[in-house]
């Protein structure tokens, strides 16, 4: 919930009650096993915090929700919303590019995850692209010089005959703090 397309977001709990129920009727189901606020880092906190989450947590006591989650790509947002809430309010993170063969960063806060017993969903092991032959979309977020070095490592994998996205996946599902790794 909360993107609603390129660059339209909306966190009110109007809106993210409303689009549970558009996906419910799409999965024609009642239920959703993890509802996640999408890429908050380009929300207000404070309305994630005072007003979507309290949202949701209604929704999960009333059933129709399992587990709530909170997604983004700066890893800062993370403690930001998770220390502004009680235990139990927010279940899982979701964080793009930050655990993979050019990027480790996710692992620092591995132990604050633990500690806040949030479970940890790692995605986009591939660096949304920078490791693949096909290589980052123009709208990557990433500096020329990272896109550079991915992209030397990409052509060096394949003259030894290696699939660098096969290895960024195999090294993105061994990290044991992490729950699970998101691909596609």
């Amino acid at each position: 919930v909360g993107q609603y397309g390129e660059g339209l977001f909306d966190f009110s709990a109007e809106r993210v009650t409303r689009s549970l129920d558009e996906s419910c009727a799409r999965l024609g189901t009642d239920y959703i096993d993890v509802l996640q606020c999408h890429d908050i880092e380009f929300a207000d906190l404070d309305q994630i915090v005072g007003e979507t989450l309290p949202a949701l947590v209604k929704l999960r006591d009333k059933g129709r929700i399992g587990h709530i989650g909170i997604t983004g790509l700066p890893l800062k947002v993370f403690p930001a919303v998770l220390d502004a809430t009680g235990p139990g309010v927010v279940d899982t993170i979701l964080s793009f590019c930050r655990y993979a063969l050019n990027d480790v960063a996710l692992e620092a806060l591995l132990p604050y995850f633990k500690e806040k017993q949030v479970g940890v969903i790692n995605a986009s092991p591939t660096g949304m692209g920078l490791l693949t032959p096909r290589g980052a979309p123009r709208w990557h977020p990433a500096t020329q010089e990272i896109k550079d070095g991915c992209r030397r490592a990409v052509e060096f994998c394949q003259s030894a005959g290696i699939d660098i996205a096969g290895l960024a996946v195999q090294f993105a599902v061994h990290h044991p703090g992490i729950a699970t790794t998101l691909v596609g």
